[in-house]
C-alpha cells in the first residue's frame, strides 16, 4: 500500500485551492513555551535549568517509569544524538552525476559586452521563471 504509486485524483493542480490551507502545523509555539520555561522556572541561572531538563531527560532514558519503555527508547536516541551527534546517513542513488561544465573564457570581452551580456542572462533567467500567470517569483 504504501510503495503503490499515487494516482492523478490526489495530484495537486497549480491554480487550486491549496489541499492544505493552514500550512504545516508550526513548532513556534513548543519552542517558545519551553524557552520561556527554560527562563523561568527551577534553578537559578538559565543553564542551571537547561542542566535540569538535561538531568530529567538522562534519568528517564535509564530509570523509565513502569511500562514507558517506548519514552525510554526517545529519551535514548536524543542523548545520544546530542551527545554524540546522529550517525552519517549514506544515499544510495542510481544513475551518473553528469559532469561539471567548462568554464567560459569571457576574458576577450570589454567592460561593456560583459555588461550586455549579464543584461541578457538576467531577462532570459526571468523569462524562463515566468511561468506565465504573469506572476514572477523571487
Amino acid at each position: 500500500m504504501a510503495d503503490e504509486p499515487k494516482s492523478d485524483s490526489f495530484k495537486w493542480v497549480k491554480g487550486q485551492p491549496s489541499p492544505n490551507p493552514g500550512g504545516r502545523p508550526s513548532s513556534k509555539h513548543l519552542r517558545k513555551f519551553l524557552g520561556s520555561a527554560v527562563r523561568t522556572t527551577g534553578g537559578e541561572t538559565v543553564a542551571q535549568r537547561r542542566e535540569l531538563i538535561h538531568q530529567a531527560l538522562f534519568k528517564l532514558a535509564i530509570q523509565p517509569p513502569k511500562n514507558r519503555e517506548r519514552d525510554q527508547l526517545k529519551a535514548i536516541e536524543l542523548c545520544l544524538a546530542y551527545d554524540e551527534g546522529r550517525p552519517v546517513q549514506g544515499i544510495q542513488h542510481s544513475g551518473s552525476i553528469p559532469p561539471a561544465p567548462k568554464p567560459l573564457d569571457l576574458s576577450f570581452l570589454d567592460y561593456d559586452d560583459l555588461k550586455k551580456l549579464r543584461e541578457q542572462v538576467l531577462a532570459r533567467a526571468a523569462a524562463e521563471e515566468d511561468d506565465g500567470d504573469g506572476d514572477v517569483p523571487n
